[in-house]
């Protein structure tokens, strides 16, 4: 049962009490390794993540991280030997994969261990992340430039033509979705997730609260909050024609 608490101090307090019994039950800094960590912060995240995030830390953990890094104690962990294995996995791979790992999969293990020794420095048992900030130095992180060229947005002719050609070869909730994507810059799981009791179409506005995956499974959106948008006005005039 989840407990409750009045007031935020209690709350506090009482988590801070669980992260205790957490480190007790894990070990402590000076002989615990990374693998030892990584496992058990792994089985404590998976209910609150969602399945693709899981699977992308168990893969990075399983194929890179705990085959270099798992014997190492979690305090001798330093940001020297981070940034040499994934230096290491830019220009040689490891593992069952030979050769140079893109930038976007060494981006990826880097972001599971930073994520992990981020909730170590949280439960007290480092007094920093060795992983931070190390995206610039290894030039992991994508460049403006990277950016502009990866993300290429219609045009207005463009957009036209592309919902024109919608409204003719799909069916019409397809193509209202495609509007609404279009006019509100909503995410596509979003908009599959919208229901009719999100919408208020005279106010001519939508309740964004979920996402839907690719399994079809609903959940929170991706920042977890949830926000009003608004729809144009003939968007919302079709809507309600169609409801």
């Amino acid at each position: 049962k989840q407990k409750s608490f009045s007031r935020r101090k209690d709350a506090d307090d009482f988590a801070d009490l669980q992260r205790q019994r957490e480190r007790s039950a894990i070990g402590l800094a000076s002989d615990l390794t990374f693998e030892a960590y990584a496992k058990a912060w792994l089985r404590r995240v998976l209910p609150s993540i969602r399945k693709r995030t899981a699977e992308s830390y168990a893969w990075a953990l399983e194929y890179y991280l705990l085959p270099n890094l798992g014997e190492t104690r979690l305090d001798q962990l330093d940001r020297g030997t981070i940034k040499d294995l994934l230096a290491s996995l830019r220009r040689e791979g490891a593992g069952a994969r030979k050769g140079p790992l893109s930038k976007k999969t060494v981006s990826l293990v880097w972001g599971t261990l930073r994520t992990s020794l981020a909730s170590a420095v949280y439960d007290g048992l480092l007094p920093r992340n060795p992983a931070e900030r190390l995206g610039r130095t290894l030039r992991l992180a994508a460049t403006r430039a990277e950016l502009g060229a990866r993300v290429r947005a219609f045009d207005a002719e463009q957009l036209q033509r592309f919902l024109g050609a919608a409204q003719e070869k799909l069916s019409r909730r397809d193509a209202l979705l495609l509007r609404l994507l279009a006019s509100t810059g909503m995410r596509p799981g979003e908009g599959a997730g919208l229901q009719w009791d999100d919408l208020d179409l005279e106010a001519r506005t939508a309740l964004v609260r979920r996402t839907v995956s690719a399994d079809g499974s609903a959940s929170a959106t991706k920042t977890g909050a949830e926000r009003t948008v608004d729809l144009a006005s003939g968007l919302a005039l079709d809507l309600q024609a169609w409801a």
